[in-house]
């Protein structure tokens, strides 16, 4: 029974990640790979001690333009972690058709400095558009935020 249980958690862990949308979501290529913006790079979380995306100080951003299916829902989640100091903790994230113009879904960070936070919201792709950009910005005059694990996955129909 426990061999079974076991099994079915790997098969089901699997098919949730041939799923993911993103490519790169955990980092763990040491680079930035799939990955665009500005103000941004692969480093060596002081708390995880494993590879994250992150925001410098300051106005930046992370980017991923995706081919999703149109009329699908879809679930975005990642982990993040602001980086403590002086400045601000204001960012958020969207699910946007590729030219940014229009909005999807969108989550606006929690505050709290140097806990990891699970992020999750969900959009619906509009009927005429097949290209999202899943964008990650924060303006000038907020602190470093270091983002990992991060998910697009399609909502299961019934």
């Amino acid at each position: 029974m426990k061999n079974t249980i076991i099994l079915l958690l790997a098969l089901f862990c699997i098919k949730s990640y041939a799923q993911n949308q993103i490519s790169n979501g955990n980092f763990q290529t040491g680079n930035l790979n799939s990955w665009q913006g500005f103000n941004n790079q692969v480093l060596t979380d002081d708390i995880t001690s494993s590879f994250v995306g992150n925001i410098n100080n300051g106005e930046g951003s992370l980017f991923q333009t995706l081919t999703l299916e149109s009329g699908q829902n879809y679930t975005v989640a990642f982990n993040y972690r602001w980086v403590s100091g002086s400045n601000g903790y204001a960012m958020n994230v969207w699910a946007k058709d590729e030219n940014g113009a229009s909005v999807f879904g969108d989550l606006t960070l929690n505050t709290n400095p140097d806990e990891w936070i699970n992020g999750t919201f969900s959009f619906t792709v509009p009927s005429n558009v097949t290209l999202v950009r899943l964008v990650f910005y924060k303006t000038n005059g907020n602190r470093p935020l270091r983002i990992d694990d991060v998910l697009v996955v399609p909502q299961n129909s019934t």
